[in-house]
């Protein structure tokens, strides 16, 4: 076994998503890692938007968010979510893991923060259920890319 082969065969046993190439000279076939990847890479597009809105707060305000919040939390909270939407897009459009576990950790202290503390956090009701279904279609994606890997 040559050296090149060794290190392909190395390389696909340790990808976390696998787009498989048995399909070459084939029609098109579209393959759920490959829907996966592209899902998160458009979400990652999305979260890096909501994370530049957050930054344009803080760094470009009209009024200062640190002098007209009615309390300390909601400038810190602004911050907290600058940096998480931030770093949940780059790796969302990387197509990491990590991405994946911090843009639903992100989304879902959102959702927590608008139902515990409505007067101090609130989103609205559309982006919640928006977000809750872009969850659900990413555990699907993942579920049924990673059933595809095992069966490849």
């Amino acid at each position: 076994m040559s050296a090149n082969h060794q290190h392909k065969a190395r390389t696909l046993d340790q990808e976390v998503i696998h787009l498989s190439d048995k399909t070459r000279g084939k029609a098109f076939v579209l393959h759920w890692g490959w829907l996966l990847v592209l899902f998160m890479r458009v979400i990652g597009v999305v979260w890096l938007a909501r994370s530049l809105d957050h930054w344009s707060d803080i760094l470009l305000p009209a009024d200062s968010i640190f002098d007209t919040a009615s309390s300390e939390e909601i400038p810190a909270l602004i911050v907290l979510f600058a940096i998480t939407d931030m770093m949940a897009g780059v790796g969302l459009w990387l197509a990491s893991p990590w991405g994946g576990v911090l843009w639903i950790v992100a989304v879902t202290f959102e959702a927590v923060l608008t139902f515990i503390l409505p007067a101090l956090f609130s989103m609205p009701n559309l982006t919640l259920l928006l977000d809750l279904v872009l969850m659900l279609l990413y555990f699907c994606l993942n579920w049924l890319a990673s059933v595809e890997k095992e069966a490849a």
